[in-house]
């Protein structure tokens, strides 16, 4: 599997494992946890970890906890419970959910905030750009993860922030790199 920036440094960091285990409940299934210890030991996680265990990683969560979801709308709410756990369940994310809120920063802010949290997090580069003052244009290129985990977490963070009746416009585009996905998204609110 390709690698993007962020991975041929560092890899992709445990909170995003932990993130998703716990935002999808999934770290209480002692039948799980025994199945992915292979991939990730939640007693002993290591600081950072390939993408293509990370790429595993996902599929098991996919398979276990969204096992009759279409793979679209399985990995919507991966991204979805994700943020979820993210925020509400790792230090790193309290942190950054509580300076959002404190700087009050619009959703077109937030989202030139949140390509460097996909980038910094080992997934791959975006690049958001302001449209209306009520929608925002994001590029994601050499994307490790299915388009659906980040318009979940998107989602959630638009409405963390405030926005009502978000809408989004997805456009794949030809990936530059083997197994990573090149996309654009429109995301409008009001």
């Amino acid at each position: 599997m390709a690698e993007t920036k962020a991975d041929a440094k560092t890899g992709i960091k445990q909170a995003n494992f932990e993130a998703i285990l716990k935002g999808t409940g999934a770290v209480d299934n002692a039948e799980f946890l025994r199945e992915i210890k292979p991939l990730y030991n939640v007693d002993r996680p290591s600081t950072f970890y390939s993408s293509e265990v990370y790429i595993q990683f996902l599929e098991a969560v996919r398979n276990k906890v969204y096992p009759d979801l279409s793979p679209d709308e399985a990995y919507y709410r991966i991204g979805v419970t994700g943020f979820e756990g993210y925020m509400h369940h790792t230090i790193v994310g309290r942190v950054a959910m509580a300076g959002l809120a404190l700087m009050r920063l619009g959703n077109v802010r937030a989202a030139k905030v949140g390509d460097r949290i996909w980038k910094d997090a080992g997934m791959g580069e975006a690049e958001s750009e302001q449209l209306t003052k009520t929608s925002v244009l994001s590029h994601y290129r050499s994307f490790l993860i299915h388009p659906g985990i980040v318009l979940g977490s998107t989602y959630e963070t638009l409405k963390l922030l405030g926005g009502k009746n978000i809408r989004h416009i997805l456009i794949y585009l030809p990936s530059s790199k083997l197994n990573n996905y090149d996309f654009d998204v429109i995301y409008e609110w009001d």
